[in-house]
């Protein structure tokens, strides 16, 4: 089975950060950047084997939001999230992150 594995990274200050992978709650707490780290918190799922998956990420008190459709059958994926320049980006990949 494929696995999701998710990281908010960098520009997390004490706000909460929700996500929802298919519409399921994966992660709801507040996120801060480790700055020794390099990342906030980490999140590990399966992923369904056909059909694709949505990522959706929220800060509710921003009113910040970001999707993401990840490709069912592509094997493990990484997703990096952040928080740059008062926006919030999900970079999808399928290679390991360099800090691991």
């Amino acid at each position: 089975m494929a696995t999701l594995h998710c990281y908010l990274e960098r520009g997390f200050g004490g706000e909460e950060v929700q996500v929802r992978l298919d519409g399921r709650v994966v992660f709801q707490d507040r996120a801060t950047t480790d700055l020794m780290m390099g990342f906030a918190a980490e999140i590990t799922e399966p992923l369904a084997a056909e059909g694709d998956n949505v990522l959706d990420i929220r800060l509710p008190e921003s009113g910040l939001s970001e999707r993401a459709t990840l490709p069912g059958g592509q094997g493990d994926l990484w997703v990096r999230i952040r928080l740059e320049g008062g926006c919030l980006l999900a970079l999808v990949g399928t290679e390991p992150l360099g800090f691991l």
